[in-house]
C-alpha cells in the first residue's frame, strides 16, 4: 500500500476504483459564482438576467466590507409600479429526495425613499437544464426594515423523486410605486447543509469549550470574520462529559453536538436548534478508552458516522450510524498511521470526489498529511498538504469546514483552522481540492477573551 520515508507517507494509486455512485458533495455550494466576485460587463458571471433591471457588482460585500473586490451584486429598481422585481437566475443540478439549504445575505443602503426586499427562491424541474416547467420548493426573503446592515435569511427544501435540477432565482422587489429602491445581495447558497453551520447561512462556524466551566460558545463566521458570539444553552454539566464532535444527526439541516464521558465512554447527542438544545439522546458504554476523533458520512447513506481511534494501537474504526443508532462497523485500509505521533484531526471530502477522506496531524513536526479514500474506505493516495504546516508544532489543527469559497482557485476544498497554543491566535487556510492553500490569515478577532481560557472543539 505504501512506504514510509523520513516520516512521509509515499503511497501509490490503487488500480481498483470503487464502482459505487458518487453523491453530490456535502456542504458544497451548487451555485456558480455565489459570492459575485466575478462579473461580465455589468452583470455577474454565471447568472442570467431575466427582467428589465439595472444590475451591477459593487466593491464590497458580506461579511467584511473592506475585503471583497468586487463583492456583492446590486439591484436598482426604478419601476413605476409597486411589487415589481428585478430577477437573475441560475440552473443547478440536484439529487432527488434530498434536503438542501437555501440562504442569502442582503443589505439595504440607507437614505432611500422607497422600501423593498431581497428574496431567493427555487423551483424544481425534471430536466437537468431547467428547460421544463418548475415546481416551487421554497424561498427565503429579507425585508428592508434595517438599513446598512448585512442580514441573513435561510430555509430548507426537499427535492421530489423526479427532481433533476432547481432554478434558483434572486429577486429585488420594490414595495412602493415610483422612486427608486436599491438592495445588495451576497453569499447566496444552494446546497446540502454545512457541517458546523449553526446559523444556517451555508458557512461553517467555530465551537468553543471553556476550560474552567461548563460553558460553550459558537462563533458564527463569515469567512475568517466573526459575525457574532453566541452562548450554547443550557450549559453541559456532570459525568465528565466533554464536547467531542459536531454534525447533523437527525436530518433537520441543523448541526448537533455530541458529548462524551472520558470515564465510561457514554455519549450524549444534543439535538440543536441553532445554539439552543431541543432534546438529548443517550448512548451508554460506547468504546470506553477509545477516542472519538471525528464525524462524517463514510458509507454514502447521507447520514453522519462516528470515527474512533484506539490509543493503544492507533487503529481506526467507523461506526456507521442511523441518527444516534449504530448500524455496523467499518475499518479503513490501512487502519492506522505509522506511529502514535499522527492523529486524525479532520474527516471530510478533501478532494471533492464524493468520498470522505482523512487529514492527519503530526504532533512532533506540526505537519499535516491527507489520506484520500475510496468509497470502501481504502486509501488511494496520501501526501502532505501545500504548505505542509503552519510553521511548527505549536500550531494545531482545531477545525475544518466551509469557511470561504475562494474565486478563481479551481475546485473549492475544505478549509482548515489552526490555533497557536502559546498565543491562542487563530489562522484560517482557505483550501482548494488539491489541499493547497489559496489564501490564509488571522481570523477577526484572532483570539477569544481570555485568549487561552477557551479551546476550539470543532467542527471536524
Amino acid at each position: 500500500m505504501g512506504s514510509r520515508v523520513s516520516g512521509v507517507f509515499v503511497v501509490g494509486w490503487l488500480a481498483l476504483m470503487s464502482s459505487l455512485p458518487l453523491q453530490l458533495a456535502s456542504g458544497q455550494n451548487l451555485l456558480a459564482n455565489p459570492d459575485f466576485e466575478t462579473f461580465v460587463g455589468q452583470y455577474p458571471a454565471n447568472w442570467s438576467n431575466v427582467s428589465p433591471a439595472t444590475l451591477g457588482v459593487v466593491n464590497y460585500g458580506w461579511p467584511d466590507d473592506l475585503v471583497a473586490t468586487p463583492g456583492s451584486m446590486i439591484f436598482v429598481n426604478t419601476s413605476p409600479n409597486a411589487g415589481t422585481g428585478n430577477l437573475v437566475h441560475q440552473c443547478v443540478q440536484v439529487a432527488p429526495n434530498t434536503r438542501y439549504l437555501l440562504a442569502l445575505h442582503a443589505r439595504v443602503p440607507s437614505g432611500q425613499n422607497r422600501t423593498g426586499q431581497a428574496r431567493i427562491q427555487v423551483g424544481g424541474t425534471a430536466t437537468a437544464d431547467c428547460s421544463t416547467a418548475g415546481t416551487f420548493l421554497g424561498d427565503a426573503s429579507i425585508d428592508s426594515t434595517t438599513t446598512d446592515v448585512w442580514l441573513g435569511e435561510s430555509t430548507t427544501f426537499v427535492t421530489g423523486a423526479g427532481t433533476a435540477a432547481v432554478q434558483a432565482t434572486i429577486i429585488g422587489t420594490k414595495n412602493e410605486a415610483g422612486g427608486e429602491f436599491q438592495v445588495l445581495v451576497d453569499a447566496v447558497y444552494v446546497g446540502k447543509p454545512v457541517k458546523g453551520d449553526f446559523n444556517a447561512d451555508g458557512y461553517a462556524d467555530l465551537v468553543w469549550d471553556n476550560l474552567t466551566s461548563d460553558v460553550h460558545r459558537v462563533w458564527t463566521m463569515g469567512g475568517a470574520v466573526r459575525e457574532s458570539s453566541l452562548v450554547v444553552t443550557p450549559d453541559q454539566t456532570g459525568a465528565n462529559l466533554k464536547l467531542a464532535v459536531t454534525d447533523d444527526f437527525n436530518d433537520d439541516a441543523r448541526t448537533d453536538l455530541v458529548f462524551r464521558s472520558d470515564t465510561n465512554g457514554n455519549l450524549r447527542f444534543w439535538m440543536m436548534n441553532g445554539v439552543e438544545r431541543d432534546s438529548v439522546v443517550a448512548v451508554d458504554g460506547a468504546l470506553p478508552g477509545s477516542t472519538l476523533a471525528a464525524a462524517a458520512d463514510f458509507n454514502h447513506d447521507g447520514k453522519p458516522d462516528l470515527l474512533w481511534r484506539d490509543p493503544t494501537n492507533q487503529a481506526l474504526s467507523v461506526w456507521t450510524m442511523d441518527g444516534t443508532v449504530q448500524t455496523g462497523t467499518l475499518t479503513p485500509n490501512p487502519a492506522q498511521a505509522v506511529n502514535a505521533n499522527w492523529a486524525v484531526v479532520i474527516a471530510a471530502d478533501l478532494d471533492r470526489d464524493g468520498n470522505t477522506d482523512l487529514l492527519w496531524y503530526n504532533s512532533t513536526s506540526g505537519k499535516i498529511v491527507r489520506w484520500l479514500l475510496d468509497a470502501n474506505l481504502v486509501r488511494l493516495s496520501g501526501g502532505f498538504t501545500t504548505p505542509a504546516n503552519a510553521g511548527n508544532n505549536n500550531w494545531k489543527v482545531v477545525a475544518a469546514g466551509e469557511y470561504k469559497r475562494v474565486p478563481g482557485s479551481g475546485a473549492d476544498g475544505v478549509d482548515i483552522v489552526w490555533r497557536n497554543e502559546t498565543s491562542g491566535k487563530l489562522v484560517t487556510w482557505m483550501m482548494d481540492a488539491s489541499s493547497t492553500k489559496v489564501v490564509g490569515g488571522f481570523t477577526t478577532p484572532d483570539t477569544p477573551n481570555p485568549a487561552l481560557g477557551w479551546t476550539v472543539v470543532g467542527p471536524r
